[in-house]
């Protein structure tokens, strides 16, 4: 291995692999602007670029312990979390053997054997982290590049041995058909969450046993099978028909606004990718592909990364376009937001498109977001404080809980400074508070059981938290489960207000809106959400010392529960309020802390 060697790899890769990726996302991206709501563009240019960079996967990661636990539509960008895991690896091999080569070369040592051992301990090393992570955080595990990686080593470690070794004719009969029925086995036997972990074993093997046997099974090899004309002739469009299948779907879903596609809609999903599959390896394959191939491996690889800068350079600038958009909106004159859904109250008529910028709904929650130390989820086994308000205040507020506790901080910061209240928020995505022993997950029980030992260390005047539940249509409020044990024990030493959860929808109100002629219809009548019954149960099971507050009028008028009012959108995704309108129920958040505490 040499330094021209590790220029050429690198070269062959981005040949490959950047013309059609950056066809499919500029594509995407004018499909998105086109045809889904505006709540997705400035997602999908993150997306774009993310992919594009090479560093999908990184960013799904991110996402997937997003400690708002924000319910997102789908990306039609986050299939392409593999290929980024597949750029991150084909770039660190070259160098990775180039380095054992010339370590191999100072020692005397030979360069093949010290290449197989550092590959056996790195993917070894990679599969042991991807069985840990897998336990204890599957989401993240996913698409993490260290617990992943162990697959690409194990393809990397197989290339070495079958340069040397072959299967016999038997040997090779027996692995071929043995690997056709492990990945068969794969998709029917092993559910999506039990991956990576242990179970990526299998389709891996068997993938790795296919290749092995190659052409040498004999007449009754699985090879005669797969290397039918029907099965051999479309190989040349597997990779343009996987980085086009996901964008297609994404893309009828969200226009027919179904969670799974139909036999008709999924056959037409099928036909339109195999379409631009087809037109994409035509175009690229069959024209450009070649032409730089026939350059120097340092031209093909700058012309194909030249290729890619129209298309990073769109993206960019849309997504730059739409957040200073974002931003001016957010500058602009505050909305009475939640005071129109009081009747008695007169609210100036608002002009303009209802706020936060559609492209961004969660742009209105950034002081709570960028704040250092304010969540717990990169630290699973600490639990971390975010401060706001009036510092060294007559008044210590805490807020704990998951992301629906955290959505009260915006307005306890509006009434901070003259209610003189220092505001502590300890939160983590998807993990409210409860009873320690009663939770399954290890990070989430480790959390709970820190948490109120750490709120006892700040001699909190009142603790702010969610007690309430599943607040859907149709019915389903239920008191927080495992939540009675801890409730009494911080009532016994601190005033506890104890909130009634936000509504959730199964569509996002916002989405809604902006597909709809019919505004009315993508909120709820508040007898479908709130019972009044399920209310005096909760408010009769909870302990002395916690204050139920009914927060029905935070979010709807007598009659009806919108997805706009007041000039604000209400909602950021199926389940979460916008920061901007959370701030408008100041008021309400005022009244009910008088009547809770008397401040």
């Amino acid at each position: 291995m040499t330094p021209r060697a590790v220029v050429e790899a690198w070269s062959r890769f981005l040949v490959r692999v950047l013309p059609p990726i950056a066809l499919t996302v500029a594509g995407t991206l004018v499909a998105v602007r086109l045809l889904l709501p505006a709540t997705q563009w400035l997602d999908a240019t993150r997306g774009a670029l993310a992919s594009i960079g090479m560093v999908q996967n990184v960013r799904l990661g991110d996402q997937a312990v997003d400690y708002l636990a924000r319910g997102d539509a789908l990306s039609p960008f986050q299939h392409l979390w593999s290929t980024s895991l597949q750029g991150q690896v084909t770039l660190v091999l070259p160098v990775l053997a180039l380095v054992v080569a010339l370590g191999a070369r100072a020692t005397g040592a030979r360069a093949g054997r010290c290449l197989v051992a550092v590959l056996l301990a790195l993917t070894a090393a990679s599969f042991v982290r991807s069985v840990q992570l897998t336990a204890l955080d599957q989401p993240a595990a996913y698409f993490a590049g260290g617990a992943r990686a162990w697959e690409l080593g194990a393809g990397a470690l197989a290339a070495v041995v079958l340069a040397r070794w072959r299967p016999g004719t038997a040997g090779a009969l027996v692995l071929g058909w043995a690997g056709v029925l492990g990945l068969l086995a794969t998709g029917v036997l092993i559910p999506p969450t039990s991956f990576p972990g242990v179970a990526a074993a299998l389709p891996v093997l068997s993938g790795l046993a296919v290749v092995a046997a190659a052409h040498h099974g004999g007449r009754g090899g699985a090879h005669r099978l797969l290397s039918a004309p029907v099965l051999a002739r479309p190989a040349p469009l597997s990779f343009p028909l996987y980085l086009w299948h996901w964008p297609v779907l994404v893309a009828y879903l969200s226009l027919t606004g179904r969670q799974t596609a139909s036999l008709l809609g999924g056959a037409a999903v099928v036909a339109l990718s195999v379409a631009l599959a087809v037109l994409t390896h035509l175009l690229l394959d069959g024209r450009l592909v070649p032409a730089l191939r026939a350059r120097s491996a340092v031209a093909a690889g700058l012309a194909a990364l030249a290729l890619v800068l129209p298309v990073v350079g769109g993206a960019a600038a849309w997504g730059a376009w739409m957040q200073h958009r974002v931003q001016e909106a957010l500058a602009a004159d505050a909305r009475p937001g939640a005071l129109a859904l009081d009747p008695r109250t007169l609210v100036p008529e608002v002009e303009g498109p209802p706020l936060p910028d559609p492209t961004d709904l969660w742009a209105s929650w950034p002081d709570l977001l960028e704040r250092p130390g304010c969540s717990a989820d990169d630290l699973p086994d600490e639990v971390r404080t975010c401060w706001g308000g009036v510092e060294g205040a007559a008044r210590r507020v805490v807020v704990v809980g998951d992301s629906h506790s955290v959505q009260w901080v915006p307005p306890l910061l509006e009434v901070a400074v003259d209610l003189d209240l220092e505001v502590v928020w300890m939160t983590r995505g998807g993990c409210r508070l409860q009873d320690a022993d009663q939770v399954e997950d290890p990070e989430c029980r480790a959390w709970n059981e820190r948490v109120l030992g750490a709120v006892g260390e700040l001699d909190p005047d009142l603790l702010v938290t969610t007690v309430t539940s599943q607040v859907r249509v149709g019915g389903g409020e239920e008191l927080a489960p495992r939540l009675l044990p801890p409730l009494r024990e911080v009532a016994a030493s601190v005033p506890v207000m104890g909130m009634r959860d936000s509504p959730r929808y199964d569509e996002a109100p916002t989405e809604c809106l902006l597909t709809t002629d019919d505004p009315v219809s993508c909120g709820a009548d508040p007898a479908d959400l709130y019972s009044p019954e399920v209310l005096e149960e909760v408010r009769a099971q909870l302990p002395e010392g916690v204050r139920l507050v009914d927060t029905r009028d935070y979010f709807c008028s007598e009659d009806r529960c919108p997805a706009v009012a007041g000039g604000l959108f209400v909602y950021s995704d199926d389940n979460h309020a916008t920061g901007l309108w959370m701030e408008s129920t100041r008021h309400l958040l005022r009244r009910d802390l008088a009547e809770v505490v008397g401040w």
